[in-house]
């Protein structure tokens, strides 16, 4: 038994963090097509407000910076096959980087849908516009946030997991005669 061999025993093996950051970068790729925003068409004439369902549109269809997401999540799955390849977990801890950036346009992403609701003129007094996130972006932010979780978790996971072994070594030697 080797002094590498106990170490993975304790937490889980590299191979499942590697499946699981590839799963969370393969939603974040799928998500960039789902949609994003939900619009619909109200007239408020004589009291009674009357929607109309405009539909629904991809979050690639809908804003330029959404691009960027499928771009982040083939990079992001690119570092951990690289990971794999050359057998060395820092490469899939900066994975934390495309999933950060991910977020970051996803939040881009509403600021711009703000303004865009300002310049339809959502406030009018006879015809307004309710624009609304889809579920494509929620998937979007989740699958981001998990991808930079997987990156980050997987060496705090190493780090604690040795720092609880030293101790108890530490512990059983102070404790021996």
């Amino acid at each position: 038994m080797s002094a590498e061999e106990p170490r993975r025993r304790a937490g889980l093996p590299d191979a499942a963090w590697n499946v699981l950051n590839l799963v969370a970068a393969a939603a974040l790729l799928v998500a960039a097509f789902l949609p994003w925003v939900h619009a619909r068409m109200v007239l408020g004439a004589f009291g009674d407000p009357v929607t109309h369902d405009a539909g629904s549109a991809a979050g690639i269809d809908v804003d330029g910076t959404v691009l960027v997401v499928p771009v982040l999540a083939l990079t992001a799955a690119a570092m951990t096959f690289w990971s794999i390849a050359v057998r060395d977990p820092r490469i899939a801890a900066l994975t934390a980087v495309p999933g950060g950036l991910a977020l970051l346009a996803c939040g881009l992403f509403v600021l711009r849908l703000d303004s865009a609701r300002a310049e339809l003129g959502a406030d009018g007094p006879l015809i307004g516009y309710q624009i609304a996130v889809g579920y494509g972006w929620y998937l979007a932010v989740a699958a981001a946030l998990l991808v930079v979780g997987f990156a980050l978790a997987r060496p705090l996971a190493a780090r604690l997991s040795r720092r609880s072994r030293d101790g108890a070594a530490a512990w059983g030697r102070a404790a021996s005669p």
